[in-house]
């Protein structure tokens, strides 16, 4: 039995994938040309109504409203309204509104707004920290903070680079606003950087 040889930078195909590549070409080609020029119309597809179960919801509603009411011990009508439903239909009160999301990524929600761009191109909120950290590239910063926090290893080695960066500003923030760490640290640590 002889085997054929593959060109050069070309996989070498079983019998089989071969076999499944020609006929994945061939129906391709198949589907792409229509026999004779004939088409068929395209079938109506029938409209499915779904029965409106309006009714039936709100009566299950106003079935658990008693049944909370009675367990919780208060009256109905009020419990009802309180839920935001009527007492009698059971349906969702249209005056009702949803509370608005209160948490706390509003707050960084408000703060991206006055963010500036440092002069390394990275989104910054611009205190004097993210100011002198933005002078420099981010492997840089890393680095220099590192040695500036006398950390000895990077323990964000499992973040990607951005995430590594934020994570020790955010660090840096705390130590500096602790007075454990000061800005001449982090400014000779930058400078032990680029010498070494």
């Amino acid at each position: 039995m002889t085997k054929t040889r593959q060109p050069a930078g070309m996989p070498a195909k079983s019998g089989k994938a071969a076999s499944r590549a020609a006929l994945k070409a061939q129906t391709a080609k198949d589907n792409a040309t229509e026999p004779l020029g004939l088409s068929l119309p395209p079938v109506p597809r029938e409209t499915e109504t779904k029965p409106d179960r309006t009714a039936e919801n709100n009566a299950n509603q106003l079935k658990t409203l008693k049944e909370d009411a009675a367990a919780l011990g208060v009256d109905f009508e009020e419990y009802a309204k309180a839920e935001g439903h009527d007492p009698v239909t059971g349906a969702l009160l249209k005056s009702v509104a949803k509370t608005p999301y209160s948490g706390p990524m509003l707050a960084l929600a408000a703060a991206r707004k006055a963010y500036v761009k440092a002069s390394n191109g990275i989104q910054c909120n611009g205190d004097k920290l993210a100011t002198l950290c933005g002078a420099h590239p981010r492997e840089a910063t890393v680095a220099a903070l590192i040695l500036a926090m006398n950390l000895g290893h990077n323990p964000y080695l499992h973040m990607n680079p951005g995430q590594q960066s934020m994570n020790l500003r955010n660090k840096a923030r705390h130590q500096v606003s602790s007075g454990m760490l000061s800005f001449a640290a982090i400014e000779k640590a930058y400078a032990n950087h680029k010498a070494g």
